[in-house]
């Protein structure tokens, strides 16, 4: 013990403590039936202490504060570290669910037949060139490619400019509504305009009525007053169809059929969904991505139906592979769908049947293996396509296609 060689106890006072040196029990550990013993070979040893305060009252105000120890405490996280380890751990989960697949499928037959549906060429998977993985913009860049009459300096630069900063291959996708424009100017000029007089006449004959207000769509002293959707024959009150496609839940679609009624270039408008992260790992086995969605805890928007009151959270997962027709094109949709705000609402869900938490919002995923929300599924591309289609979800590419 010689680093404790220079410490020294001040002689202020004798306090003699003998070390107990019988005989009786010699046992290894100085062990008797009815007191401790501790036998040892050297004589007694005598220890000297200061003395005791006489006066403890007094006494007090000289010792030294102590800090009290709270086992177990968490260090303090800023929000910006606390926001790291959260993303961090939605990646490890979207790679989890890589493994668990690794795992539990079998891939001896001919991927194309796990998925009902064949898959793109190999050379649109987003692998390494040169040791760097290509960012998502470098997909849409391609397509665009192919039509002269169309540039990405179009679209929203928001969004183009996160494609740019996101890896092809894995990577974190964050929703949040101050990115996002959240006044979107409609355009009525490119959605409706005022119906014919055939069209007019058409309605009057079968009586039919404006399926917003549930009143007659043609009256004989406002002949102006209906107009008619541009993508598809449906007429409304020209009122009614305003406020409707002003409505946040609109998401500029005709009531009606759901065909989208807005230009094809301009950004969708911004869903329903709280603010959340998606993060997504590529997978070469299976030739798909692996989503993990986290929707934090928080309250209502004013476009829910209970603005300011509490919802559950929720962490959902999720697979999207790379299909032949439309390729990687279908998850760069996934991306702006959740980038817009459109994956998740809040409402009550169908299997547990709580209310105020998060639900999908009508865009199908597939979570499991197999199954009704699993593979195989042939016409799986197509149909998520229109539901995308429905929300106004990158309705360029659809027409590229």
């Amino acid at each position: 013990m010689g680093g404790f060689n220079s410490f020294a106890v001040p002689n202020q006072s004798n306090f003699k403590m003998s070390m107990n040196t019988s005989s009786q029990y010699n046992s290894t550990f100085g062990l008797s039936s009815n007191r401790f013993n501790y036998t040892s070979p050297l004589p007694p040893t005598t220890f000297n202490f200061p003395p005791l305060p006489t006066d403890f009252n007094r006494s007090v105000s000289q010792i030294p504060p102590i800090t009290p120890f709270i086992p177990f405490a968490k260090p303090s996280v800023s929000k910006s570290s606390n926001a790291h380890t959260e993303s961090q751990w939605t990646i490890r989960k979207a790679q989890g669910m890589v493994q668990q697949w690794e795992r539990q499928v079998n891939l001896s037959k001919n991927i194309s037949d796990f998925y009902g549906a064949a898959m793109a060429d190999k050379q649109f998977w987003p692998v390494k060139s040169n040791g760097i993985y290509p960012n998502l913009e470098s997909y849409l860049n391609f397509v665009l490619s192919k039509q002269p009459n169309i540039s990405s300096s179009e679209l929203d630069q928001g969004f183009i400019n996160m494609l740019k900063k996101l890896n092809s291959y894995e990577g974190i996708v964050y929703a949040r509504r101050s990115n996002v424009e959240t006044s979107r100017s409609v355009n009525l000029g490119q959605v409706i305009s005022l119906a014919t007089l055939d069209r007019l006449q058409e309605a009057a004959a079968s009586q039919e009525s404006c399926t917003i207000c549930a009143e007659s769509v043609v009256t004989l002293n406002q002949p102006l007053n209906v107009v008619k959707m541009n993508n598809c024959p449906h007429i409304f009150h020209k009122s009614c169809i305003e406020t409707w496609l002003y409505m946040p839940s609109s998401q500029m679609i005709c009531p009606n059929c759901k065909t989208p009624c807005h230009d094809p270039m301009a950004p969708p408008p911004i869903g329903p969904m709280p603010d959340g992260e998606m993060a997504y790992s590529f997978s070469e086995k299976f030739g798909a991505w692996f989503i993990c969605y986290s929707i934090p805890h928080g309250a209502q928007l004013p476009c829910h139906s209970a603005p300011g009151k509490p919802f559950k959270g929720a962490t959902r997962t999720a697979i999207c592979p790379i299909y032949l027709k439309r390729g990687p094109l279908l998850f760069i949709r996934m991306v702006a769908a959740f980038y817009y705000h459109h994956t998740f609402t809040v409402g009550t869900s169908l299997t547990t049947n709580m209310s105020d938490v998060i639900t999908w919002n009508g865009i199908h995923h597939k979570t499991s293996i197999d199954g009704g929300f699993g593979f195989p599924d042939s016409t799986y591309e197509e149909r998520v396509s229109l539901e995308l289609d429905g929300k106004g979800i990158l309705l360029f590419l659809r027409d590229l296609i």
